[in-house]
């Protein structure tokens, strides 16, 4: 009997168990690799491509779900940024800069409550943040807000990412921060 007639079905079957079989759960390791290539990516358009690969497959990564909310909110995804922001703060409940972030968005919403209970959140865990501190000191005092009331306030609960609708707002002129003090307007 000719040697290629084994062999021909035996390699077949090596190639098809290979096809067959199950890569498993996406490990940390992976999770690390998917943070750093993202973190090296400069192009934004490009950078938010791959968070949006990396949260779906790592969705309980605080930091993936933090750098994919930040990304949203510098092009201006508003809505679509708060989800990842609060999973990011679900998994990492020190993620200060998360806060800050659903901070900055609520305002830009004009979501003044909803922001001042952000911004305290953000600095329980950093209160040594400047600007936290002077956007939430600029808030109580435009919409009288006492800090009672935002100490007591619910969170507010995080939709999963898929059911978020987006819906532009046009920004605050007196919106401040590292982030936002930075956009380029666009004209419609």
């Amino acid at each position: 009997m000719d040697k290629r007639f084994i062999y021909f079905p035996a390699c077949l079957l090596v190639i098809l168990g290979c096809m067959l079989v199950d890569e498993g759960p996406v490990t940390a390791a992976d999770c690390k690799f998917l943070r750093s290539r993202a973190q090296k990516e400069t192009s934004l358009l490009k950078k938010r491509d791959l968070l949006k690969q990396a949260v779906t497959e790592c969705p309980q990564d605080p930091v993936l779900n933090y750098s994919y909310g930040k990304t949203l909110e510098r092009l201006r995804k508003y809505e679509e940024a708060i989800p990842y922001y609060k999973i990011a703060t679900q998994y990492e409940s020190t993620r200060a800069e998360a806060f800050f972030g659903m901070g900055d968005i609520y305002v830009i919403l004009s979501k003044p409550q909803q922001a001042a209970v952000a911004f305290e959140k953000g600095l329980a865990t950093d209160p040594t943040n400047e600007r936290a501190k002077k956007s939430l000191e600029e808030l109580r005092k435009k919409y009288n807000i006492k800090a009672s009331a935002v100490a007591t306030a619910p969170p507010p609960k995080a939709p999963p990412p898929e059911s978020t609708t987006v819906q532009q707002a046009a920004p605050a002129p007196t919106v401040s921060g590292p982030d936002l003090e930075f956009q380029t307007p666009f004209k419609e």
